[in-house]
């Protein structure tokens, strides 16, 4: 894994969004299923190639029915259509797509760690418990205590 993939391994998955977008939810729990394996892809590649086929290849599309007959090019491009409508051009990769939700979660994520690194090297937390002052929500027991400043022996 990335250093980019370790610094956001996960994304929130909003049920309510997705059952509250038509669009979404008209599509065939086939055409759903790729989209999902999409998003995952996305997610974790920070983009997913901008070409048709590889598009459908990366979801899985599958040429036959259930019966075992072949699918038409018809249901290949009614599936594709949808699932390209749930995807932007990639901000920063040519070629590239994206979707838009996972563009602004990626932006959000790389912020909260950016500032969590920032913050860690400055020393972070609070700064009334900094230079060896005593943690208030965590007191050392008394029989733990050096002397009676409150300084920890360990």
């Amino acid at each position: 894994m990335s250093k980019e993939n370790n610094k956001r391994p996960s994304f929130q998955f909003y049920p309510k969004d997705l059952l509250s977008d038509v669009d979404t939810m008209s599509m065939s729990n086939e055409a759903l299923g790729i989209y999902f394996k999409l998003l995952c892809y996305d997610w974790m590649n920070d983009g997913v190639p901008d070409d048709d086929h590889t598009i459908m290849k990366l979801g899985g599309f599958n040429w036959f029915d259930f019966n075992g007959d072949p699918r038409g090019p018809e249901e290949y491009k009614i599936c594709l259509l949808m699932l390209k409508s749930k995807f932007i051009s990639h901000p920063t990769k040519e070629a590239y797509i994206t979707n838009n939700r996972l563009s602004l979660e990626r932006i959000k994520q790389d912020n909260y760690y950016d500032n969590s690194v920032k913050f860690g090297k400055a020393g972070g937390g609070n700064p009334a418990f900094k230079k060896g002052k005593p943690n208030p929500y965590y007191p050392i027991p008394v029989a733990e205590k050096d002397n009676d400043k409150g300084i920890d022996k360990g």
